[in-house]
């Protein structure tokens, strides 16, 4: 269970780092991320996967369920198609708008 407390605390230091940067303004024009960035965000998640691969599934619905994944098995070619429409955390804000506001298509 050990890794119960370490995921938990985890998610608690990435929702202090989300609070804080939705504390901070934004910058007038954001830039895309580049692949280098991308990487070392996916470095700094640490051994997250090696702890998701041990959770119980039942633990794991959920997480899987905000990705929004949906899993088709093709048992003919022995393959998995893995889709993803994961939920905007920039969009869960306290009134429920997206900060893009009607310039959003994909808005509610």
């Amino acid at each position: 269970m050990e890794w119960i407390n370490q995921t938990a605390a985890d998610r608690d230091t990435a929702q202090r780092k989300i609070t804080a940067v939705r504390a901070t303004p934004a910058p007038k024009a954001a830039r895309p991320l580049t692949e280098e960035e991308i990487t070392e965000i996916i470095k700094d998640l640490g051994d997250l996967t090696d702890r998701l691969q041990q959770a119980a599934p039942e633990h794991k619905a959920p997480l899987y369920t905000a990705f929004g994944l949906t899993l088709t098995y093709d048992h003919s070619k022995r393959a998995v198609t893995v889709e993803s429409r994961p939920t905007c955390v920039r969009t869960r804000r306290a009134d429920g708008e997206c900060p893009r506001g009607d310039s959003n298509p994909h808005a509610r």
